[in-house]
């Protein structure tokens, strides 16, 4: 079977489908969005049901975060079984060293009136990016780039702002 014939997996994209992927959230109310059909809900902290080898892209927008670290490994070990040789992992996460640094976009804060007196608004949004929206592990590029080289040849890994962004690709039938 061709790599293009092969599904592409979206993870945790709650209310963001994507054409020409698997849409996969775990959570019911990510369905309660116009294309909510699209979407098939599934834990993948119990695993992806796909087969060894039929998978040619596992991608995740401001998902890995919303794992517990042990979780986080297992579901990269996951990834690494179901992709064919020659597919692809991309993720972005959120870089909390990066935010920490200041490199957060903290507009957000005042857009939504969400500051909060005599704290500065770079803060206010660090806690709210590790506490109210469900991340259940801090992540940083630097540090999370071992878990990905020593499961996948990594093509790009980048920061920006207090983001980062991993691709890699499996080079083996490992």
């Amino acid at each position: 079977m061709l790599l293009q014939d092969l599904p592409r997996l979206n993870c945790g994209c709650y209310r963001n489908p994507l054409p020409g992927y698997l849409n996969l959230d775990m959570q019911e109310t990510a369905k309660d969005c116009e294309r909510g059909d699209e979407i098939l809900l599934l834990d993948v902290r119990e695993g992806l049901p796909f087969g060894d080898g039929t998978v040619a892209e596992v991608r995740g927008d401001q998902f890995l975060e919303h794992l517990m670290l042990p979780e986080l490994v297992a579901f990269l070990d996951e990834c690494k079984r179901v992709l064919c040789v020659g597919g692809e992992v991309r993720f972005e996460f959120p870089d909390m060293l990066a935010g920490a640094r200041g490199d957060i976009d903290a507009r957000f804060v005042k857009e939504q009136g969400r500051e909060v007196a005599g704290v500065p608004d770079e803060l206010t949004m660090l806690n709210l990016l590790t506490y109210e929206w469900g991340h259940r592990c801090v992540l940083s590029l630097e540090l999370v780039l071992p878990l990905f080289s020593q499961r996948f040849t990594v093509r790009h890994a980048a920061r920006f702002g207090a983001d980062a962004t991993i691709l890699g690709v499996k080079t083996d039938a490992h």
